[in-house]
């Protein structure tokens, strides 16, 4: 892949994500992503390392 098709790549699933395209979002990722969550987990549940499923629930 040229720097020009990761930059199309990044641009595309960042335009899917602002607009809330969640399945799209979801479809570009690989089934082993993994999502970090910032935050204190002990005062945020949600923080810390996802993987795709778990982001798709926290999403949907």
């Amino acid at each position: 892949m040229s720097i020009q098709d990761n930059k199309r790549m990044v641009e595309t699933f960042c335009g899917h994500f602002e607009r809330s395209a969640i399945d799209q979002v979801l479809a570009m990722m690989s089934e082993d992503a993994t999502w970090w969550v910032n935050g204190k987990p002990h005062l945020f549940a949600d923080a810390g390392t996802r993987t795709k499923t778990e982001m798709a629930q926290a999403w949907h």
